[in-house]
């Protein structure tokens, strides 16, 4: 019987070889699965996981297997058998099914990829329709602007603006003015989409040039709605002048059952009037051939008070 292979006694923890004893594969390192429409997403969330646990080497192809007399060969299937745990745990089922039988983590990396990271142009259509029919609606502002955030977000992990390949640098400003560009139809896209409401600052910002960046757009129109509600919430709650009326002249000469009202049908809440000797220091009583007529269980002063 062959002798296993000697591990290197001290595998530095920096390798990525290299596995904690409290790693485990099971794991879940996304909060949301592959389900086929959302790979640029996932697959962005999942390589940040994998570099936070160092293992991102088995996926794009910088941590090869070793050969069979590498004594690093058990400590590489180890990890291996890790990434692809992990990996399984972050897809659908039914997806998760369709990559059970590959051995590397590296082949499911590519097969997931080349069957769903080439769909690139229906993805950035569909984005082109987000955006551009994107409304505030009932949203807040700050709800607003981190959905409209992360489709143009999306839309530049799918289409990422061009970076000067020239030898040497070109100095003509090209890649500059194609940004403010860029930059300048967020801005319009995100006033365009707020409500009504907004509209005295929105032409105030589109008269700006050059125009501010769109966090500092932002945080303008944020003042702005919080300026409204304060102001909303200062307006003073006015009583109705009927509160204190009493019943017209229809009304005169009913009698008022037990809870106020007569057979006439006119209500008079007597809860809310003011006492009878302020009404009359106020305003004298006038004399009226029909006084009202309160309930024999109501309390009342021995001066009656007419209507005015």
């Amino acid at each position: 019987m062959a002798n296993p292979l000697p591990l290197p006694a001290n595998l530095d923890p920096n390798h990525p070889h290299y596995l904690n004893q409290n790693e485990n594969p099971a794991l879940v390192l996304v909060s949301t699965l592959l389900h086929g429409g959302n790979y640029q997403s996932w697959a962005r969330s999942m390589r940040m996981a994998l570099l936070a646990k160092n293992k991102v080497a088995f996926v794009n192809g910088d941590a090869p297997r070793p050969g069979d007399a590498d004594p690093l060969l058990p400590a590489w299937e180890r990890a291996n058998l890790m990434v692809l745990g992990w990996l399984y745990c972050s897809l659908e089922p039914t997806i998760a099914q369709s990559i059970l039988w590959l051995d590397s983590a590296r082949e499911v990396w590519l097969d997931l990829q080349e069957r769903f990271g080439q769909a690139n142009l229906v993805r950035i259509s569909d984005l082109h329709e987000e955006i551009y029919g994107f409304k505030q609606g009932n949203l807040t502002v700050t709800e607003y602007y981190t959905r409209f955030k992360v489709l143009w977000d999306e839309f530049f992990a799918l289409r990422p603006l061009p970076g000067c390949t020239c030898t040497p640098r070109c100095r003509c400003g090209a890649f500059t003015r194609l940004r403010g560009y860029v930059e300048a139809d967020q801005i319009i896209r995100f006033l365009r989409g707020l409500r009504d409401s907004f509209g005295p600052i929105r032409s105030q910002i589109l008269q700006l040039d050059p125009l501010p960046p769109i966090n500092r757009v932002f945080a303008q129109v944020v003042q702005q709605e919080r300026e409204s509600r304060h102001g909303a919430s200062l307006v003073p709650t006015v009583q109705p002048p009927m509160a204190f009326a009493a019943p017209s002249s229809s009304a005169q000469g009913g009698r008022y059952t037990q809870e106020g009202a007569s057979s006439s049908g006119c209500h008079l809440d007597l809860s809310i009037n003011p006492p009878i000797h302020l009404i009359q220091s106020m305003n004298p009583p006038i004399q009226s051939t029909n006084p009202i007529q309160f309930p024999s269980t109501c309390e009342t002063s021995n001066s009656s008070y007419s209507a005015w």
